[in-house]
């Protein structure tokens, strides 16, 4: 499944982008990390479990505002590089329960000021990843994401 499956499904996915072949080749093998969630939340859509839909698309989105966007923040407002943008502290609001999930290396006054607005801070949260690539009018900018050991990302 995954030697088939996986590959398949990011060529899929980038099929319309901009992306090089050496690129989805990369992707393929490496594989959209942050996807498992939206994978294992699937089988109950398969399977035709009332209601998955929603679960599927819950998860899709928390994936999606967890990982993602907060890469995107950080090469957006903060004018980081995106290995940088990539190897930033993540942190994820948790619902029920709920909790504020962080990664190790959030600065101890930001937490403390989490702490004063009662908000309950678990850490070390659990491993997102996000290799990414950033395209630019000058070519491609690749950021293996360090939370992955071997993880690669190639740009031009």
């Amino acid at each position: 499944m995954v030697l088939v499956a996986r590959p398949a499904a990011v060529w899929i996915a980038t099929a319309f982008g901009r992306w090089s072949v050496a690129e989805r080749s990369i992707l393929s093998v490496a594989g959209l990390r942050g996807a498992v969630p939206v994978v294992l939340a699937t089988f109950p859509v398969i399977a035709g479990v009332e209601n998955s839909d929603d679960l599927f698309n819950i998860v899709f989105f928390a994936v999606l505002i967890s990982t993602v966007l907060q890469v995107i923040v950080n090469v957006l407002d903060y004018k980081m590089d995106v290995a940088a943008a990539v190897a930033a502290p993540r942190l994820h609001h948790q619902w029920l329960p709920d909790e504020v999930r962080v990664e190790s290396g959030f600065p101890g006054d930001v937490l403390s000021e989490l702490r004063a607005m009662d908000h309950r801070i678990v850490e070390p949260m659990g491993q997102t990843s996000a290799n990414s690539i950033l395209v630019t009018p000058n070519g491609s900018l690749g950021a293996p994401d360090p939370r992955t050991r071997g993880a690669e990302a190639a740009g031009q």
